[in-house]
């Protein structure tokens, strides 16, 4: 790619100082120091660097229940402190692996003065789906500020019912606010129909009636549900292995 054409990408982790010596603290040694500034979103950053830890969920319980109200507030920080200096935002929970340099060729193509939304698409909800939050999702920045501007509008963003349990789920919300903004959920499979967002582990993608082989492409993007240490394994893999050259095997015999 040429530099020109290289988007610059904020990712955002949402996390909780309930994980950050069993997963924040591993995970900050792989893939978001190759994003062009990354952010641990968190109720607590004590003793923490504020460059890469943010307290901004300080007054919200823990629990799934409240991932809508994390979500707007972490959106809302960005749209005042950031949002002007990346072309795409990137959301990823604490135990997803992102291969950066697999989101950066796939976003090459298009323009974030562009409304874009990509990833991995759940049909089930909404009419044009919405993307999974744990595969992580990325917004252009045109998208983001549109979107954090329409959070206080319950026409377009809707309150949540109390007793509506099933419809908690931050990455619901984003699809449902986009939705009524008219921007949906945009393709992400390779040419051969190969996942790049898995919502799941790798393992489990039997449960969807494939094998990871015929499920996950050769361009993966994001990975849910890893323990600190598989997502290290995955960086050592990507980044340190070397295989000999196997030209050379008739050499050493």
């Amino acid at each position: 790619m040429e530099k020109k054409t290289v988007p610059r990408v904020f990712c955002w982790i949402m996390t909780t100082s309930l994980y950050r010596q069993s997963r924040t603290i591993y995970l900050e040694d792989t893939w978001p120091k190759r994003c062009d500034r990354y952010m641990f979103f968190t109720d607590n950053a004590t003793d923490l660097d504020e460059s890469f830890h943010k307290t901004i969920f300080a007054n919200l319980n823990e629990g799934h229940e409240n991932l809508w109200e994390k979500t707007k507030a972490a959106m809302q920080y960005i749209y005042e402190n950031l949002v002007n200096d990346f072309d795409y935002f990137l959301k990823a929970d604490d135990d997803t692996y992102i291969v950066v340099e697999n989101l950066r060729q796939f976003l090459a193509p298009f323009n974030g003065s562009d409304h874009h939304y990509f990833g991995y698409k759940w049909s089930h909800e909404l009419r044009h789906g919405h993307a999974s939050g744990g595969a992580g999702y990325v917004l252009s920045r045109s998208t983001l500020k549109l979107l954090v501007e329409s959070l206080s509008n319950t026409t377009i963003c809707p309150a949540i019912l109390a007793n509506a349990t099933n419809e908690i789920a931050e990455d619901l919300q984003v699809g449902r606010c986009l939705e009524n903004l008219d921007i949906f959920l945009e393709p992400t499979a390779d040419p051969k129909g190969l996942q790049k967002f898995l919502p799941l582990h790798p393992n489990l993608f039997n449960l969807l009636g494939k094998t990871g082989e015929e499920s996950i492409s050769s361009d993966v993007i994001g990975i849910h549900y890893l323990s600190p240490t598989e997502y290290r394994l995955i960086d050592f893999f990507l980044y340190r292995f070397r295989m000999a050259n196997p030209n050379e095997r008739r050499k050493l015999r």
